[in-house]
């Protein structure tokens, strides 16, 4: 959702305006988590990331399953956004506990960071080692990892 918030005019006159174009909300229910050390920040406490499965009325429909009952509701094919809790807390400083299959509800902004791999790297972790060449190592792929950075988080407990 965007909106757009009118500032006082600057001093040379000139009126500004900030757009909040990257705000998110999103529903979803975990489906992995894991932690990495926050290298830049000095803090002792490391980074959480959850990956989280976003169902809605546009995603495709996918065919029931050989045991479905006929009254079964349709299945469909989940979205999925990696959120970052940075030092594991909400943007208030309030720690935050997540495990698979918790359904919670985010809101933050969008952050893509950009970094570079081999492509004997990549080819390694997607298992197709036997594409790989010698100069692989000295290739290097531009990639970019996009996530939702938290700011407030509800979990919804079963």
């Amino acid at each position: 959702m965007s909106t757009a918030t009118a500032v006082p005019k600057a001093a040379a006159g000139a009126r500004v305006e900030r757009f909040h174009v990257n705000d998110v909300q999103i529903e979803g229910i975990v489906t992995k988590v894991w932690t990495r050390s926050a290298r830049s920040n000095g803090s002792a406490d490391p980074d959480v990331y959850a990956r989280l499965a976003l169902y809605d009325r546009y995603a495709e429909v996918l065919p029931p399953k050989d045991n479905a009952k006929s009254d079964d509701l349709p299945r469909r094919q989940a979205h999925y956004v990696t959120i970052l809790l940075p030092h594991g807390r909400t943007n208030d400083g309030v720690p935050i506990s997540l495990a698979a299959r918790n359904r919670v509800r985010v809101t933050g902004f969008v952050r893509e960071v950009p970094y570079r791999e081999t492509l004997r790297h990549i080819l390694v972790r997607s298992k197709q080692i036997d594409r790989i060449q010698d100069d692989d190592d000295d290739i290097l792929i531009q990639r970019i990892s996009t996530y939702v950075v938290v700011q407030t988080l509800i979990r919804f407990d079963a």
